[in-house]
């Protein structure tokens, strides 16, 4: 009894002061993206570059689509100009409308699956939105990795040069919502920076990453000098916006907190504790 008694403590005491269990989730964040979505920058080469430019040939991590641009830079917005006949093709966008984003994460101890819970978002990993090629500064090689937006045709759009597109942190206010355990919402505001460079010089350009309920965007409008070009003005602007998947489909599988844990352990030592006292626990073998 003694034993048993010793064994009931440890337990419990372990449970119920440890640490709260993390239960990671990770979703997916690919997303339906507007077709009309574009990138445009209208100095250093005064183009831009539409999902829905082209006959929708997917590119591969080893070889191009179609043709997303360049276009004229005015012509941006104009649901009628192709971006055809101005400048070699690039395959902007590989995946065309069908981003894969990346994912998020976050923690499901606690959820019940019944009205409305909301958690913190404990990482966003934006990974398959952007990766870099080792061959966007060799014009004449293909492709060597596969992204939402392609490394390698930025390179060639900007004249062979270095870039990258990088991502701020998350905060206590980019958060998940569930509704009866259905993912209604997914919300998150973080900054990002792309950045190209211009023969001798790096332009980096800020923007907003962000998502609200079942939207995705990335956005940039920003203006930055080139000091090569003698300060002139060079406008970058991103207006890529779509539907994420997951939000209305995924459901939580509802996970205890670590305080049922020590009310279930608990209850079965008080029944085994009743039962031996009565006699009634399992006779050993003869």
């Amino acid at each position: 009894m003694k034993r048993f008694l010793m064994a009931f403590a440890v337990t419990y005491v372990l449970i119920a002061f440890s640490s709260p269990a993390i239960n990671a989730e990770t979703v997916s964040l690919a997303s339906s993206m507007n077709p009309a979505g574009y990138l445009a920058e209208n100095q250093v080469t005064g183009s831009y570059w539409r999902i829905n430019n082209g006959d929708g040939t997917l590119g591969t991590a080893t070889s191009t689509g179609d043709r997303d641009g360049p276009g004229n830079y005015a012509e941006r917005e104009n649901p009628s100009d192709t971006g055809t006949g101005f400048g070699d093709p690039m395959d902007m966008f590989p995946r065309e409308a069908n981003f894969l984003i990346g994912s998020f994460s976050f923690d499901e101890t606690g959820l019940t699956g019944v009205g409305t819970e909301t958690r913190v978002i404990t990482n966003l990993n934006p990974s398959e939105f952007w990766k870099n090629d080792p061959n966007r500064t060799n014009p004449s090689l293909g492709p060597s990795v596969l992204s939402d937006i392609s490394d390698h045709a930025f390179g060639l759009a900007f004249f062979d040069g270095d870039g990258e597109i990088k991502f701020g942190g998350i905060d206590a206010t980019d958060t998940v919502t569930f509704t009866d355990g259905v993912l209604t919402s997914v919300d998150f505001n973080v900054t990002t920076t792309l950045s190209f460079s211009a023969f001798t010089e790096t332009v980096t350009y800020d923007g907003i990453f962000s998502a609200t309920g079942d939207s995705i965007s990335y956005q940039i409008d920003d203006t930055e000098p080139i000091a090569i070009l003698g300060g002139l003005p060079s406008t970058f602007q991103a207006n890529l916006s779509g539907t994420i998947n997951q939000v209305g489909s995924y459901s939580i599988s509802a996970v205890p907190e670590p305080n049922s844990l020590v009310m279930l352990v608990v209850g079965t030592a008080a029944v085994a504790f009743r039962r031996r006292r009565r006699g009634d626990a399992i006779p050993k073998d003869p």
